[in-house]
């Protein structure tokens, strides 16, 4: 099974082919960078990143991931407050990694 270690958003994910993941909020300029790719046969370690390792990825939707509560308080004030955040998250799917032959010149 190939698996790999990708950089998205500047997070990291380890992924295999067919899964899908939950990443914060994927815009146009996100970039996508294979730090780690191992299959049956080989393990590759990028310096920081490889080039001839690619990953297909097909974004399924954008939604608003689970609210949590933040909390303020203060003592002896009669303080507090409570306000909630909903943190914007895209649901990917990893449809192919690939490994590319380096093309070797001949001469």
């Amino acid at each position: 099974m190939k698996q790999a270690i990708v950089k998205i958003n500047s997070k990291q994910y380890a992924v295999f082919e067919g899964q899908e993941i939950k990443v914060d909020r994927l815009n146009e300029e996100s970039g996508v960078f294979v730090l780690f790719y191992s299959d049956e046969k080989e393990i590759l370690v990028g310096n920081p990143e490889l080039k001839n390792v690619s990953v297909t990825l097909k974004k399924l939707k954008d939604l608003k991931d689970k609210k949590i509560l933040v909390k303020r308080f203060k003592a002896k004030s009669r303080y507090h407050k409570t306000n909630g955040h909903r943190q914007p998250v895209s649901i990917i799917k990893v449809e192919k990694i690939v490994k590319r032959e380096k093309k070797e010149n001949g001469a």
